[in-house]
């Protein structure tokens, strides 16, 4: 189904999710500037975005994980993340306890 889009592109956050060393964090940073820029939208557009990226995440990480718990698969912490700093201030030291 999502196989025009690339699964492992998507799953893996374009690739964050293959650092050898904590995956995980790797895309949560990766994912910081595309969600502050996101932020910069009105409140109905980042909410809608979020829930794309939650729902094609899902599917993509379904696809390229095949039912198994991948390290690798870190399309979860850019929706975390989206959800984390949905309305929260454009502060430094807000965006950093959030993370």
């Amino acid at each position: 189904m999502l196989s025009f889009i690339w699964p492992e592109r998507i799953a893996t956050l374009f690739g964050a999710g293959l650092s050898p060393k904590a995956p995980g964090t790797v895309g949560s940073i990766a994912a910081l500037p595309v969600v502050f820029l996101f932020s910069l939208s009105p409140d109905i557009a980042y909410l809608v975005l979020t829930f794309l990226v939650i729902i094609v995440g899902v599917l993509a990480s379904e696809a390229y994980g095949k039912g198994e718990d991948n390290q690798e698969i870190v399309i979860d912490e850019f929706a975390g993340i989206m959800v984390t700093f949905f309305l929260v201030p454009h502060h430094w030291a807000l965006w950093v306890l959030g993370f």
